[in-house]
């Protein structure tokens, strides 16, 4: 059998720029909460993750004797991912005092989508596969979830005074425009740095597409809306690289004496902020949750809980 290495499991699970909504209709696959599921990865956040939890498989496996390379993932068994993520449970984290429980699930999501790309791979490279099967990796999070530690709610909300000042602040035009979007109209991140020309519509942002394959328009403040559509007509485009913004954001939080808790922390504060704000208007909490869910191209509205909370 010709190896399977690391880069053949991302080809295999490659999914960027493909609507996750649309593509997990056709795979026939159900999650483990009875939702269609997709094997890909559709983010950039996502396989940034996935790529650094496939070099600590290949670390371990390496490290523990089982194989003399990194890269290597044919050889990987179910026995050996056991192993591994008992010791993420014991030793992962923080200061190497363990994981939470919600680690541990985000571990065997991860895990579930490898399972399937070495299946995939085994029989293409004609081999046997090793790995553990999707209703083993459910018994296993079954048998380790337990041993983890609870889940500590880590709200990123700032006052909503110092996140404009500190927003203010920043020196890099470019990043201050893509943090009032995040802190004024909830974008994300990766919404908020690339902006295309056909983007712009009349004062919106036009088809943001979200995680989970949402759409969505946002209406920006007048001067926001020039200021982008003047880099657009000058340079072709609006947008600005992730290290370039957060290490601007990050100064501009330092420079205002506010410990930096990443770019979430302005979606956060725009979320309660516009909670709070709906109330007050007289929408009903129900209600304006599910204005807030849509607004931050939620899918699920208790997804947008874990901001107000």
């Amino acid at each position: 059998m010709k190896k399977i290495v690391i880069n053949d499991v991302l080809r295999q699970v490659d999914g960027i720029g493909v609507s996750k909504r649309e593509y997990r209709k056709t795979t026939g696959l159900i999650s483990e909460n009875n939702r269609d599921y997709s094997d890909k990865i559709h983010s950039y956040g996502s396989d940034k993750n996935f790529k650094r939890f496939l070099k600590e498989i290949g670390r371990f496996a390496k490290e523990k004797g089982y194989q003399n390379s990194e890269t290597r993932f044919d050889n990987i068994t179910g026995q050996i991912f056991k192993e591994f993520a008992r010791d993420k449970v014991k030793t992962g984290g923080r200061n190497n005092k363990g994981v939470t429980r919600r680690t541990v699930s985000n571990i065997f999501s991860q895990a579930l989508k490898l399972s399937i790309a070495l299946k995939k791979l085994s029989e293409a490279k004609g081999g046997a596969f090793k790995f553990a099967t999707p209703d083993k990796l459910v018994k296993m999070k079954e048998e380790l979830r337990p041993a983890a530690k609870n889940n500590v709610h880590f709200n990123r909300a700032i006052d909503n005074a110092l996140a404009e000042k500190i927003v203010f602040s920043i020196k890099n035009e470019r990043a201050r425009i893509a943090a009032e979007l995040q802190l004024k109209r909830g974008l994300r991140e990766s919404e908020a740095i690339k902006i295309k020309p056909w983007q712009m519509k009349g004062g919106t942002v036009a088809d943001i597409q979200g995680k989970g394959g949402f759409h969505r328009d946002i209406n920006i403040e007048k001067e926001t809306y020039e200021k982008i559509i003047a880099y657009i007509e000058n340079t072709g485009s609006f947008s600005i690289t992730r290290k370039t913004y957060e290490k601007h954001l990050k100064e501009a939080f330092e420079a205002n004496g506010v410990k930096y808790k990443g770019t979430h922390s302005l979606r956060y504060t725009y979320a309660q902020n516009s909670l709070l704000g709906k109330i007050e208007s007289g929408l009903s909490s129900k209600e304006a949750l599910k204005q807030v869910s849509e607004e931050l191209g939620h899918h699920r509205e208790d997804i947008t809980l874990h901001y107000v909370r």
